[in-house]
């Protein structure tokens, strides 16, 4: 599997991670100084994102990030991906359209997600078409 492959299937398995509650899992996507912020707050290291998470049950979510364009530089990578949080039931209702900018690292042989900035719906467009137009 080459780096591209490999940085996608981190990204899914943070979602499936947090999807499923397993947060040692998800914890375990981030590097140990990991940088996370976003609407729903902030952390950094590894402690952080457990105190971040803390008892929530995020059982009932189902991330569906998607459009992933990931850029690797020998051991490190950026990317960005859209991603819709959508609460599960009967009748699926969106929780969240944003986007991730994250930075990876390739530690012992995995990447890994060093820092994520997830940008809710207008501004995380609007960063797009900053980023297109400088181009």
């Amino acid at each position: 599997m080459d780096d591209i492959e490999q940085i996608r299937r981190l990204i899914f398995e943070y979602c499936y991670a947090t999807d499923s509650g397993d947060k040692e899992a998800w914890v375990g996507t981030f590097t140990e100084d990991v940088i996370w912020d976003g609407p729903f707050g902030s952390f950094s290291g590894r402690d952080g994102g457990r105190a971040f998470i803390g008892d929530s049950d995020t059982t009932g979510m189902r991330h569906l990030t998607t459009n992933s364009i990931i850029d690797v530089d020998g051991d490190t990578a950026t990317g960005r991906s859209y991603t819709l949080v959508m609460i599960a039931g009967e009748a699926p209702s969106v929780m969240f359209a944003g986007i991730y900018q994250d930075r990876y690292v390739r530690q012992n042989g995995r990447w890994l997600i060093a820092e994520r900035h997830l940008l809710p719906g207008p501004a995380a467009l609007k960063s797009v078409q900053n980023e297109v137009a400088a181009v």
